[in-house]
């Protein structure tokens, strides 16, 4: 297979041949600054109005194993299809496994098709990754030849963890096609799309090419015939979307196929289908009775009030929490819509079960009414290492504390990286989940802290994701208990603290609220008042002793 890396300054072959068979392929068009208009995997895809290879917009995609991915209907075997992606790599991101096209072969049953010869086209390439090429844009091309039971091509793209990769002109095109076979494809909905609970209508909307839809005195070449859970046959005379009325709860096929102005089907028959389902939502009157649920496509009504803990703008995620667990609400499409405050009530949430990475989501499916309470109080959790480790399932998406614990790394915090940290319990990795935490770029503690945090996972493997830096405190009931048994005392000396019997390297200042007033051993700015000094040696051994100015 012929595959090509061109730079910026050359046109992409697919300009010179056929029909462009991928819908958006330049992502002109958007349902919001997330949601790609026509395409069907969009994970941490944000709209891009500064880094654009041509048009307005490109898409710019946030790593982590995130998809962007399109179903491309219309392949048929034998024919050779040139496949052309522009890609360009955020300068002072990722490490050169940062991004790479993975697609498959599709068969009429909707299933992958592995091919030899072109696998490697088609995955990497050869299982690799883009060259990023000194962070300009890139065009990776290659021509592949659909084996005998492809009926489509999942289009899909990769963009890896620790890096920012933007994509922009993606294209499919037959190469050897004589241009007047007639195609037909579904574009929304999505292979077994599930629509909100109460959707009463549903359009599909379609691709056909070389065929003109109408009648025939007007001159049209036919029209379409489809039927919905192979009922009556219906027809269709124009290229607007076909309407489907009357929609109930359950699950619904459509059946399209081209016909001449006989009603005749084509030959060979030119036909497609989508599936998709309307579900019926269960009442749950917990957490932990919603994550026992089903991740099918079920919708559940969570009954109950629970209080939000953390949210974040990146993918509109928010975690709740009750009295009886914990789960972490993906609202990729900004459907939840309502503005809550932290530590708000909310009643009557309605979404989907999803897995991603081991973690349970709720993914919603109805726009969230007002708060029902606000500023609740929530105590985190104490747990140790050793259970969190242990339980992770029964303390996922919960606010917890673990306290007493040492980083195994020095500098600052950096967004998107796992730290380690330990105590006598076991170790546990930190993780800086989320971007706009304010403690990011200070200083890593050094000494003895608890932490409290989200409680996490990524496939199996137990996080801790602290939201704040008031979630990172001086363990100073340890430190405490060490002070007195070494018998050290601090005095202010020309407004420095100094301590004999402890010689220390670093010291923050904390009043008896428990608020940070100095992070040096400078109190010259402080009013007169009774203080605690938390302060660590050169070894990393800290004590906290009480002090008064």
């Amino acid at each position: 297979m012929r595959k090509f890396y061109f730079i910026l300054m050359l046109l992409p072959f697919s300009m010179l041949f056929g029909q462009n068979m991928v819908n958006n392929p330049s992502f002109e068009s958007w349902e919001s600054s997330t949601v790609p208009t026509g395409w069907d995997v969009f994970e941490s895809i944000v709209q891009e109005s500064e880094h654009v290879h041509e048009g307005t917009y490109s898409a710019r995609h946030i790593g982590g194993t995130s998809r962007l991915a399109q179903l491309v209907d219309g392949i048929v075997a034998g024919h050779t299809y040139e496949i052309s992606i522009w890609f360009k790599t955020l300068e002072g991101t990722g490490d050169g496994t940062d991004a790479r096209i993975w697609s498959y072969w599709r068969n009429a049953d909707n299933q992958n098709v592995s091919d030899s010869n072109t696998d490697g086209d088609l995955r990497g390439p050869n299982n690799a990754y883009f060259d990023n090429n000194g962070h300009v844009w890139t065009n990776y091309t290659t021509n592949v030849v659909a084996p005998a039971t492809a009926t489509a091509l999942n289009f899909e793209m990769r963009t890896y963890s620790g890096a920012v990769v933007f994509w922009d002109n993606l294209s499919v095109t037959c190469v050897d096609c004589d241009g007047t076979t007639p195609t037909l494809s579904v574009v929304t909905p999505t292979p077994n799309q599930i629509f909100p609970v109460g959707t009463q209508a549903v359009e599909i909307d379609f691709n056909v090419n070389n065929f003109s839809i109408g009648t025939a005195t007007e001159g049209a070449d036919g029209h379409i015939h489809y039927t919905v859970n192979d009922g009556p046959v219906m027809m269709h005379y124009s290229n607007d979307p076909i309407v489907i009325d009357g929609i109930a709860t359950g699950s619904y096929t459509v059946n399209l196929w081209l016909v001449n102005n006989n009603h005749e089907a084509l030959q060979p028959e030119v036909s497609t289908s989508v599936t998709f389902s309307v579900p019926t939502a269960s009442s749950v009157e917990s957490i932990a009775e919603l994550r026992a649920g089903l991740t099918d496509g079920s919708v559940y009504t969570l009954d109950a009030e629970v209080i939000l803990t953390m949210q974040q703008n990146f993918r509109n995620q928010k975690w709740i929490q009750d009295a009886t667990g914990a789960i972490l609400i993906d609202d990729l499409n900004g459907v939840l819509a309502t503005e809550y405050n932290l530590y708000d009530g909310i009643t009557g949430l309605v979404g989907t079960l999803h897995v991603h990475n081991g973690l349970l989501q709720l993914v919603p499916q109805q726009p969230g009414a007002p708060a029902t309470s606000t500023n609740n109080v929530v105590t985190p959790l104490e747990i140790s290492i050793d259970e969190f480790n242990n339980n992770l399932n029964a303390y996922e998406s919960q606010l917890v504390k673990i306290v007493g614990v040492t980083a195994q790394e020095a500098g600052t915090w950096a967004t998107g990286v796992n730290y380690n940290f330990s105590n006598a319990s076991g170790a546990i990795v930190v993780r800086t989940n989320f971007y706009d935490a304010d403690y990011i770029g200070t200083q890593i503690p050094t000494g003895s802290v608890d932490i409290t945090g989200i409680a996490a996972e990524f496939n199996g493997v137990s996080q801790l994701w602290p939201r704040m830096q008031s979630d990172i405190t001086s363990s100073m009931s340890v430190a405490d208990v060490n002070a007195a048994a070494r018998k050290v005392s601090v005095v202010v000396v020309n407004n420095y603290l100094t301590a004999d019997n402890f010689t220390a390297v670093n010291t923050v200042v904390y009043d008896f609220n428990g608020a940070v007033v100095s992070k040096s051993a400078y109190v010259g700015q402080l009013p007169q008042g009774n203080y605690i000094a938390v302060m660590v040696d050169e070894n990393g051994k800290q004590i906290s002793v009480k002090f008064r100015k």
